[in-house]
């Protein structure tokens, strides 16, 4: 009541905020029970992943790797990487035989920063470079993963419950899930044990 702002949008960007995380979350690594089926949990997916460089560091990702991942994949697939931040510095330090870096900055405009050629996206839930984590995936996601979307988030804004003590609650709800529709589109990176 005495907010010398508008209130009522800072808790509704905060809470868009926490879905959006928890969203994301459940899209990597979601277990299926009320929340999205990740695509790095299901049996399918996992059972196919390419097992990182054999004479390589235990838990690193090296550049043949990602390289090698892109052929995992059929033709016909518009893939892009996804991987976390973290995972990412890894890579951008990584050279192919020629010499040069295997990620490379985009020019301004249309034209964004892309790895082997290929564009990426970063994924807080994805795992770190570690023994035995599927730290990189290459798919196509709009071909190979569908999201079921409830549009909007609904909030519910409760002045009289707590009235005696002058507080106004808010309730906000969104539904949505997600599922591997098309295994085949989807191919991860397993780091050697």
């Amino acid at each position: 009541m005495d907010a010398a702002f508008d209130m009522e949008s800072e808790i509704a960007s905060d809470a868009g905020e926490a879905f959006a995380f928890g969203e994301g979350n459940g899209f990597v690594a979601g277990t299926g029970f009320k929340q999205p089926a990740g695509f790095t949990v299901n049996a399918t997916v996992v059972a196919a992943a390419r097992v990182g460089n054999a004479s390589g560091t235990a838990g690193k990702i090296y550049e043949d790797d990602i390289i090698a991942l892109t052929g995992d994949l059929k033709v016909g697939y518009n893939p892009v990487y996804v991987m976390n931040r973290r995972s990412l510095a890894a890579i951008r330090v990584l050279k192919s035989t020629t010499g040069s870096f295997l990620w490379q900055p985009g020019l301004n405009g249309p034209v964004a920063n892309t790895l082997n050629g290929f564009p990426y996206v970063l994924a807080n839930s994805m795992p770190d470079e570690a023994s035995q984590a599927l730290a990189v995936a290459f798919g196509d996601f709009r071909r190979g993963y569908t999201i079921v979307d409830r549009t909007g988030m609904s909030v519910i804004r409760d002045e009289l419950t707590l009235k005696k003590f002058a507080i106004v609650e808010f309730t906000m709800n969104r539904w949505n899930t997600g599922l591997v529709v098309l295994p085949e589109a989807i191919k991860l990176l397993k780091l050697k044990a």
